[in-house]
């Protein structure tokens, strides 16, 4: 009875050594695992930081005075694009402007005939 007890008692000796190493061993990889989230992580802030410089040099590069065509040249290109289209619509204007005053001008002269004509027709 006691060699069985013995034999239980080395076999729970056993199984508690490799359940301890096996904790170590775990712990070990965790360890391992959360520092290679750390370094995951700043690598993930490294690479926004520079995503983020990147896109304000584009920026700036577009939009600085050094870029061309600069931001005033695509200004100053659509203003002269627009502006036949604008002086179509003024030209447009004044020619409405002149049909109206021509139009009201003819109207009067109509008038003024027609009670010329009524005047000569009383007489």
């Amino acid at each position: 009875a006691s060699a069985i007890k013995e034999r239980l008692a080395r076999k729970l000796e056993d199984l508690e050594c490799r359940r301890h190493r096996e904790v170590a061993e775990l712990n070990q990889q965790l360890s391992l695992e959360h520092d290679r989230v750390l370094d995951l992580r700043a690598h993930k802030e490294r690479l926004q930081a520079r995503l983020k410089q990147a896109a304000q040099r584009l920026l700036r590069r577009s939009l600085g005075c050094d870029a061309w065509p600069s931001a005033m040249d695509h200004a100053f290109r659509a203003f002269v694009a627009a502006h036949p289209v604008n002086s179509l619509e003024n030209a447009l204007e004044f020619c409405q402007a002149e049909l109206e005053r021509t139009n009201s001008e003819l109207d009067a002269m109509t008038e003024r005939a027609e009670k010329a004509e009524e005047e000569r027709e009383a007489l």
